[in-house]
This record gives C-alpha cells, structure tokens and sequence, in this order.
C-alpha cells in the first residue's frame, strides 16, 4: 500500500508547525511556499548584512508547548529582550502599555480632566458594550480616552470607521487592558527584582526568520520535503475530495501533485477563489463579503548609531501615514552589523485599491524618511538607502457582521473530509504567532487521530 500524499500549503508558523509534526510522525509532507524563504509573516529579511522584519514579532505565549519549541529550535540564539513602546500624538510621545500618570501629564491638565470624566461616566453608566469596536471601547474607557489612544491608530490599520469594524477584535486584543489596574501598577509598583513578560519577551538573535528557517529545516530532518517559489494555482475536487493540487514554478510551468490529505494555511479568501470545480454560489458570496489588509513595510538604512531608545512605535497621528516604527538594534543588536548604523522598519496598513499599495519604492522610501525626520525619530540627512516589502492579505479585517459570511465559508471548507485548515490566513483570525503554530500542530494532530477538528475556531486554533 503506498504512503499517502499530504500537502500542506503555506510555510508560515502554521504550516511549519504541521509539517513538522507530521514529518515526525512518519507522514513525509510536502511543505510547499510561493516564497523563496519559509516564515511568511514572520520571516526575516537580509539586506547587506542588515535584517529586517516584516513587523515586529515578540515571542511571548502562555503556552508551555509553544516556549519549549521556541527553546528547542533556537537554543542560545534566543533573546531575553526588555520591551519599550511609545505612542506619538498630537507631537508627544506617550508609554505603551499605557501609564496612567505619564499619559495625563502629556495631555494637559485640561484635556487630562476631560479624559478622567469621560471615564467615569462610562464606568457609572450601564454596561453598553455594543456589538462594534466603537461602542465597546467607548463603554470601557469613556470617549474622550478612546478617541484619543485607540481611535486614529485603529481606523489606520483597518481602512474602515471604528463603528464598521466588530468588537470581536477588542475582546481579543485588549480584553485584558483595564485603566484601573493600570493606576493600581502605577501606584503599586512590582517588588524589586519582579518582572512579567508582558514587559520583557523572547526574540531570535537574528530575526524570527532565524526561528523559521531552523524550524523548517529541523522538519525537513524529520522527513518533510520542503518546496519554495511554488504557488499554489488550483485545488482540484473530485466528488467529495480534494484529489491533487496545481503548481507552479519560476519558469511558468505547471505540475499536477496527487494527494490525499491538504493542510491549507494560505488565505481563506484565496483558497476558496482556487477550488474547481467551484464552491456553491452562496460560498462564494459569502467569500466576497470577507477581506484582508495590506502590508507595507519601508526599511530604513541610516548612517548614524544612535537613536530613539523603543523597540517600536505607535504612530496614531492621523497626519502620518504609516502606523509603526520599529527600531531593530532594540531588538538585537545582531540585527544590524555596525554601530554606526540605525535600522528602522516604517509599517503602512493598506488595501489593494489605496495609492501607496501601488506607489514606486523610491517614492515609499523618500516619503517614509520625511515623514521619521519630521517627527523628530530620524535625520533624513543620514539616510543611507531603504527598499519596501509589500505583504498581501497580512490581516483579516473583522468587519460587523463577519461572522455570518465566515460560517458559511468554514462550513463548506470542513464539508471536504481531507482538507484542513490552519493559521491566521487560513482560519481567518487575529492571531499571534504561537497561536497560528498551536492551530498548524492541532491540525497535524487531529487527522494523525484520524479526527476532523471541532467546528469552534477556538478549539480549533488551540487544540
């Protein structure tokens, strides 16, 4: 009896971590990549002898499983690194997580007041989360505070009115951030010697492509056959099944792969748009109605060593195009070859139909430069040369209502007994890196049982 073919689409944290532990199981996958380089987001980028994130990535997980992989793979090479983040605005810097006392002095004892009323108002008033990130947010913190520190930055990363975007992803992302136990942290500092890693993290001497690049070679000790620059062109059913998969290669060609099990973690949207024959007309309505951001990130060389002290930045202004800054000697300094040299990576949230997704590198560079010397974070003066990564469908926009079209989707994509589904893009949630690879080895594990996953994204993504 022959071996059966498992294809797992996708080389990110996800399909890494399924090809792996399938690959030591016995299972021999194919791990296939349109890129050249295995990490997807979280892949690193050389420059001459500079690196580069494609943003920042703190490893930084609750999950036992998930830190002893970290520490396996990367052993000495991974960091204890001390967080430092700001938010820039109104031409201030504020601390990030947010300080109570540091954020009311820099507004001003008027505005300062302002913010404290505002809160307390929605604190004595009824608890009207609404079903939008508007609402909740507002209800949580009072307006004044949330259209100060969340609003602009917000609507930046998702293209869409706050109103328009669902509370889903507060709840996910600031559900544990509360103003009173932030004054209570204040006031009542940790002892001496205390420290929590939401104010440190883990992070690869060179990037979290170096963590990738091991990972994936570790999998390809164990049996995984790993193939990069191979798009995945078409998902071919026959009755129930998936039964092969088209891909192509750098010269153009296309080759048919027979299979009997794939684990997609590439975007959902692209995944239904590839399936023949096609979905029904309801899924691929309801497909439609789903959408990714855009990522752009302008990389900076500088001719000088010193710099501003964050990890990153926060730039809520609404006068400045891009929303974060990453300073990557802050990171490691093995990220950058000289002291003499300052690194930035300058992040822009887009959508296909904005401008600056199609503008000219020279110009994105040009733009970016002006824009870090304006804000007084960089000399344009010293820029050396920069070049820009452009990421399609980085982020799942959760827009209200969602929901509705997503079920349909995943309710179709499950229907197909050897097909599974993993990661961000391919679960179509927020996630954070530990938990795209959690929901690669849930998947990995669930078909190894000989299970189909539970239906939940949770226990899907946590499995």
């Amino acid at each position: 009896m022959s071996r059966p073919s498992l294809l797992v689409l996708g080389a990110g944290p996800a399909g890494l971590a399924c090809a792996d532990a399938l690959a030591s199981a016995g299972a021999a996958p194919s791990l296939i990549e349109r890129d050249l380089q295995p990490g997807g987001l979280c892949r690193t980028v050389r420059y001459k002898d500079c690196y580069f994130d494609i943003g920042g990535h703190r490893f930084l997980s609750d999950s036992p499983e998930v830190n002893a992989i970290w520490s396996e793979v990367m052993g000495e090479d991974l960091l204890r690194v001390r967080r430092r983040s700001r938010i820039f605005y109104q031409g201030r810097f504020f601390d990030y997580p947010l300080r109570p006392l540091n954020a009311l002095a820099g507004l001003g004892p008027v505005e300062a007041a302002r913010c404290l009323a505002s809160y307390a108002a929605s604190r004595l008033g009824p608890a009207a989360m609404g079903e939008d990130f508007d609402s909740w947010m507002s209800s949580r913190f009072g307006r004044r505070l949330f259209e100060t520190f969340f609003k602009t930055y917000t609507e930046k990363v998702w293209g869409i009115p706050c109103s328009q975007l669902s509370s889903d992803w507060a709840q996910e992302r600031v559900r544990g951030l509360s103003l009173g136990r932030a004054v209570r942290k204040a006031l009542w500092p940790p002892a001496a010697g205390e420290r929590s890693l939401s104010e440190e993290f883990y992070y690869p001497r060179r990037g979290p492509g170096q963590f990738c690049e091991r990972y994936a070679e570790r999998a390809r000790r164990n049996g995984a056959l790993l193939e990069y620059g191979r798009p995945v062109l078409s998902v071919l059913r026959e009755g129930e099944r998936v039964a092969a998969v088209l891909l192509g290669d750098a010269r153009g060609g296309v080759e048919r792969r027979d299979c009997s099990e794939v684990f997609s973690s590439i975007p959902i949207t692209a995944l239904v748009g590839k399936i023949h024959p096609p979905p029904p007309p309801s899924v691929l309505e309801a497909c439609a109605r789903l959408s990714f951001r855009h990522f752009i990130t302008v990389n900076l060389i500088y001719e000088h060593g010193e710099s501003f002290p964050d990890n990153w930045i926060y730039v809520h202004a609404p006068e400045v195009p891009f929303g974060r800054v990453q300073n990557y000697r802050n990171w490691s300094a093995d990220m950058v070859p000289s002291e003499r040299l300052t690194t930035l990576g300058v992040e822009y949230f887009v959508s296909a139909q904005d401008p600056i997704w199609s503008m000219e590198e020279s110009e994105l560079v040009r733009r970016s430069a002006v824009e870090l010397d304006r804000m007084g974070l960089a000399p344009h003066r010293a820029l050396r040369e920069g070049f820009a990564v452009r990421v399609a469908n980085a982020y799942p926009v959760y827009r209200v209502g969602y929901r509705e079209p997503l079920n349909t989707v995943l309710d179709y994509l499950r229907s197909i007994p050897n097909l599974h589904l993993a990661g961000r893009a391919g679960l179509f949630r927020y996630d954070n890196s530990d938990q795209a690879l959690l929901s690669g080895l849930g998947a990995a594990r669930a078909y190894l049982r000989k299970e189909r996953p539970s239906p939940a994204l949770e226990e899907v993504v946590y499995a």
